[in-house]
């Protein structure tokens, strides 16, 4: 990765995307991805958290994440190529690490917050709770609706995909009128 001398979250990344079936273009939108996260990693650096599982002192289960997160703009495809089955770009762009949540508030406030329906099938102590309003559901729509979600009313909804059940089958079915 090459540093531009005036701003050192400019650069330049070369990723790869398989070819598959011939089809050159999603393998050139793949390598653009993989180029863009290269570039988010190498500026930004990644965070590492591993779990690890023991039973009976022997290791059941090993798991390691590695995680950026960071938006490139002004980015340009600077070299692009095939070979081997393989399509391969090298990009040039900026890395913006608040990126993220400025898209995700300016989406909101374009497009205004969706609203969510929490269903859980639950089954405690052998005895299963239908979904609709059970512990679980409860506690994950408050911890939710703490951080600023809102939920669709399931009654409601379940009213209206009663009544209108012919409705949502032609068009699940394909038949839009």
């Amino acid at each position: 990765v090459k540093t531009a001398q005036n701003n050192d979250m400019i650069g330049e990344a070369e990723g790869y995307g398989t070819i598959f079936d011939g089809d050159t273009a999603l393998a050139r939108d793949r390598a653009i991805d993989d180029a863009m996260n290269k570039l988010v990693k190498s500026k930004l650096g990644s965070m590492v958290s591993g779990t690890s599982l023991v039973e009976d002192f022997q290791l059941v289960s090993s798991i390691v994440q590695v995680q950026s997160s960071g938006m490139v703009k002004n980015w340009s495809v600077i070299k692009q190529s095939s070979s081997d089955g393989a399509f391969i770009v090298t990009i040039r762009g900026e890395v913006y690490p608040q990126a993220v949540n400025d898209t995700i508030e300016a989406t909101l406030r374009n497009y205004g917050r969706p609203k969510f329906m929490v269903l859980v099938k639950e089954n405690v102590e052998g005895k299963i709770n239908t979904p609709g309003m059970t512990v679980t559901e409860l506690t994950m729509m408050e911890t939710m609706g703490n951080q600023g979600f809102e939920f669709v009313d399931a009654a409601r909804t379940k009213e209206l995909m009663r009544t209108n059940a012919a409705t949502i089958a032609s068009a699940m079915g394909g038949q839009v009128s």
